[in-house]
This record gives C-alpha cells, sequence and structure tokens, in this order.
C-alpha cells in the first residue's frame, strides 16, 4: 500500500462519482481522480447524512447551511433555515430533496431550485444560497 498525503490524519473516505471525499470533525475535501491535491469543501462539518438516493447521495451540513452531492461529483448549495443540528434526515424523491428536522417539521425543495457549488466555495458562505422551502 502506498500512502496518499491528506490533510488530516484520520477520517473517514468515501466516492462521490469520480471524486474522493474525506471526512473529518476538522473538515471536508475532495480530491478528483485526475489531480494530486485535496480541495477544501467545508470547515467543522456538523453532519454527513446520506439520503438513500443513488443519483443523490449525501447532504452534508455546516455551520449555516448544507450542500447535496449527486453520484456524477455535482454540488449544490442548500441553505438551511433552522440549525444544522437539527436536521435529522435527508432523502430525495420525486425530484425534490426532503429534509426531516426537529423542531421545523418536514420541509422540501424542488433540486433544480438548488445552485450548482464550486470549490473551493466553503459551505460557511452564504453567496448564492437558495433557502429551503415548505
Amino acid at each position: 500500500a502506498t500512502a496518499i498525503p491528506a490533510p488530516v490524519r484520520g477520517g473517514q473516505i468515501a466516492m462521490i462519482g469520480e471524486e474522493l471525499l474525506l471526512t473529518h470533525r476538522d473538515g471536508v475535501w475532495i480530491r478528483s481522480a485526475s489531480e494530486s491535491g485535496w480541495i477544501p469543501v467545508a470547515e467543522d462539518p456538523d453532519d454527513l447524512l446520506r439520503t438513500g438516493d443513488s443519483g443523490w447521495p449525501l447532504v452534508l451540513t455546516g455551520s449555516e447551511r448544507g450542500l447535496l452531492a449527486n453520484g456524477e461529483g455535482e454540488w449544490r448549495h442548500l441553505e438551511l433555515p433552522f440549525p444544522p443540528r437539527d436536521l435529522l434526515s435527508a432523502a430525495v424523491f420525486g425530484g425534490r430533496l426532503y429534509l426531516g428536522t426537529a423542531g421545523s417539521g418536514l420541509l422540501s425543495r424542488p433540486l433544480e431550485e438548488l445552485p450548482v457549488a464550486s470549490f473551493p466555495d466553503p459551505i460557511t458562505t452564504a453567496s448564492g444560497a437558495v433557502p429551503a422551502s415548505q
């Protein structure tokens, strides 16, 4: 086995499309198969939730909003109208993202209304975010 330089020791890895995702309590990074470096996605992430959908498998939450990742390595911004710690579950169904919360009910938003994210563009900034609607 060959050691690969990483921004942190430890953490968990997952594949998002053709990108390698590294999650750690100190941050989240992506690395493409053709790229040698890690690109920061988030600092101090709150949670990583699986949606159960192979097309849009992950929601990553940060201090103010989240990111939704699809199976092709595309990311979408998701502004959260509640504290990220209140997000309990996420699911994609019928072209919509559904968020189950502790205290804010069930929220939903069409996927096509979520703005595309490019990196580096940390999820702790608010530019280009679209709030979730009920």
